[in-house]
């Protein structure tokens, strides 16, 4: 099935998101930046704090929180416990 997508207003993408997936665009892109950063982390040696700022983050320590928020763990514990 192919939806309609928004184009007019930033409003209208934000009534989408939120009638298609029942989250907030905020809470979207913070769970798609988090996830995208889960798998830097597993798949490159990118250090933790080059993946903060480039993905938006103001610190490391910023990036720390919201990570052990969604995962329980440190993005470094995290990238740790997945090393073979």
């Amino acid at each position: 099935e192919r939806h309609s997508f928004p184009t007019r207003r930033s409003s209208d993408l934000r009534d989408y998101i939120y009638s298609e997936l029942g989250t907030t665009l905020s809470a979207w892109t913070s769970e798609k930046r988090i996830l995208y950063i889960s798998q830097q982390l597993l798949k490159t040696d990118r250090m933790v704090s080059e993946l903060a700022l480039s993905c938006g983050y103001s610190n490391p320590s910023a990036l720390n929180r919201a990570f052990k928020q969604r995962f329980g763990v440190t993005p470094s514990k995290f990238r740790a416990s997945h090393s073979d």
